[in-house]
């Protein structure tokens, strides 16, 4: 619930979405995963990227300044939330090969991860944090 509330915050958010990267790295290591800075980056900088692109390319066809503003806006918007998707799959993909690994069942589908983060945010959260202490907890009775 502490995650689910906190990725609402967003200096908490861009902590947490670290931390699950780093974590997941160092339980299943993976090509598949971002490093932690990587996420960082990625979540930063592409969707302002992407959406000055389709600014410059679009800007002779727009009609005013208010069709700027809002295919700017748009853009950021819908690239974020299919990043933050593809991000947040790939990390329970990972723990889900983790668990694989112990011979447990996978802990998480991958869908309902992508669903939640469309739909619902901070409960894609909360379950990505579940899923990762599940696999702590895999890791410590192998230990």
């Amino acid at each position: 619930m502490l995650v689910a509330v906190g990725s609402l915050i967003t200096p908490v958010f861009y902590y947490f979405l670290y931390k699950f990267h780093g974590e997941v790295a160092s339980l299943r290591p993976s090509s598949k995963t971002l490093s932690p800075h990587g996420a960082l980056f990625t979540i930063f900088l592409l969707p302002f990227t992407f959406s000055a692109i389709t600014g410059l390319l679009l800007t002779t066809t727009a009609e005013g300044t208010v069709a700027y503003i809002w295919l700017a806006v748009i853009s950021i918007a819908l690239t974020s939330l299919i990043l933050l998707s593809v991000m947040m799959t790939s990390l329970v993909e990972a723990l889900n090969e983790h668990a694989e690994e112990h011979d447990e069942p996978p802990l998480l589908a991958p869908w309902v991860v992508l669903i939640s983060t469309v739909l619902l945010f901070p409960v894609a959260m909360g379950l990505l944090q579940q899923a990762l202490n599940r696999s702590l907890a895999l890791e410590q009775e192998t230990a």
